[in-house]
């Protein structure tokens, strides 16, 4: 199975969203988030043997154990991961002492058992609202009302399932850990 863990997001910030997509709805080849997938990744998992599972609520539940919740400031909306070769919409997130003791709490514990992070050296705290084909469009081509998305609260450490579907990706909420 497909794992990841990370924080979902509120109604207010949904409402954003959707007021963003709404703004942006006559950009052909643009691919927006499910409301229901929106979400701030923590740690990536990737595919593990069904077998692991208990052993990784069992960390997630140390890990809740070891951090305290945060909440993260808004920073901008940006094309990514960089205008050159950009291929999503990010709500960009400042790091805060917290979020990375959070990241390092999963590495800390996680690559003991094996799960290394296997996209990002550094998590950079955003939300993925859209994707288009590598390249198709720059930061100047979207409205990007900057009080589009609030300050994002990281309270409940969530895991994901993901599996891919006839229409992309499918995510399925397992358990939830209060920070």
């Amino acid at each position: 199975m497909r794992l990841f863990t990370g924080f979902e997001v509120s109604q207010e910030f949904k409402e954003s969203f959707l007021q963003l997509q709404k703004e942006n709805n006559g950009l052909d080849g643009v691919k927006w988030t499910k409301i229901d997938h929106l979400h701030l990744t923590s740690w990536f998992l990737g595919e593990v043997p069904d077998e692991s599972l208990d052993n990784i609520k069992s960390a997630l539940s140390l890990i809740s154990k070891q951090v305290h919740p945060t909440q993260l400031e808004f920073e901008k909306l940006k094309v990514a991961p960089n205008q050159k070769s950009g291929r999503m919409i990010w709500a960009k997130y400042f790091t805060n002492e917290k979020f990375d003791s959070i990241v390092f709490e999963h590495r800390k514990i996680f690559e003991k058992i094996g799960l290394v992070e296997k996209r990002f050296e550094r998590q950079l705290p955003h939300i993925t609202l859209a994707r288009f084909k590598e390249g198709k469009f720059q930061n100047n081509d979207f409205c990007f009302d900057q009080k589009f998305a609030k300050n994002i609260a990281l309270k409940n450490l969530t895991l994901w399932t993901s599996k891919q579907g006839n229409k992309g990706s499918i995510y399925t909420k397992i358990v939830d850990f209060k920070l």
